[in-house]
């Protein structure tokens, strides 16, 4: 029996640059792990069973693990899938939190550990099955460019807590890109640099999707609100395509006060106070 931690991440900034002729666009952005995860439970069987529990297990109306194991099938990758696999989804689904990405990488690099398929192969698969799926095969931050694919690896940043809220409201991506029409405000951060600073990254930038995602979710804009509104809030931001959001705080007790706030307020959401890893 195997038990893996697969995390989820946020984007600290997201551009939306353009958009090809055959749909898919192209975006510019850093993302970082966060210590919210899911637990993966991979056992050997006779056949491949996928089995989702946890409190987002009801949201799921696609079954990465499954496509991706059909598509290591047909590619000849492996000759069949004969695993138990358990996921206990503790990530909001639709939330931008790049949940499902993270479960496949993370079962990626199990298949590599016992050398079933070479990491190379699996970078390609990654590649070929969705954005941000590479970016969870190494722990450290990343510049993501195109339509998801890692540009490098950026040194780490300092411990900084987050508030993140949930408005259970699942967004499709493809809705949001969709609906979203920003394609001219890409921010001044040079990627040429090994170092960057927390700070200056959030002040100069912004999530290019957030507008778009607020149109199909109104909620959006009062959770980014209601975060800026914060005791020691610092920044607040929607994730990715949405519907997630949130809030950086320099001091743990002001995360916890906020987080312990916004419970009580707003039951209906989903509140969650983490940090970036």
């Amino acid at each position: 029996m195997e038990l893996l931690k697969s995390p989820a991440k946020i984007n600290l900034f997201l551009d939306v640059l353009s958009k090809d002729n055959d749909g898919f666009h192209n975006i510019k952005s850093i993302l970082t792990l966060i210590d919210l995860h899911d637990e993966i439970i991979i056992k050997d069987s006779e056949s491949l069973d996928i089995n989702f529990s946890g409190e987002f297990s009801n949201e799921i109306n696609q079954n990465n693990i499954q496509i991706l194991f059909d598509f290591l099938i047909k590619k000849n990758f492996i000759k069949s899938g004969k695993y138990s696999i358990n996921i206990r989804k503790n990530i909001p689904v639709g939330a931008g939190l790049g949940g499902g990405s993270s479960n496949i990488a993370v079962i990626l690099n199990s298949l590599c550990s016992k050398k079933i398929i070479k990491y190379n192969e699996a970078i390609n698969i990654a590649r070929e099955l969705g954005s941000d799926i590479e970016f969870f095969f190494d722990t450290a931050p990343a510049i993501i460019i195109g339509k998801g694919n890692v540009l490098r690896r950026i040194n780490t940043f300092k411990e900084f807590y987050l508030v993140l809220v949930y408005p259970n409201f699942i967004l499709s991506t493809e809705k949001v890109y969709k609906n979203n029409s920003q394609f001219d405000n890409e921010n001044q951060i040079a990627f040429d640099k090994e170092n960057y600073d927390f700070d200056e990254i959030m002040q100069l930038s912004s999530n290019s999707l957030q507008a778009a995602a607020i149109g199909l979710c109104p909620d959006i804009k009062y959770i980014i609100d209601r975060l800026t509104s914060m005791k020691g809030s610092l920044y607040s931001r929607m994730t990715g395509s949405g519907s997630c959001c949130f809030a950086v705080f320099d001091e743990k007790d002001l995360a916890q006060e906020a987080t312990n706030t916004l419970k009580r307020h707003y039951p209906d959401w989903w509140v969650y106070q983490s940090k970036i890893i």
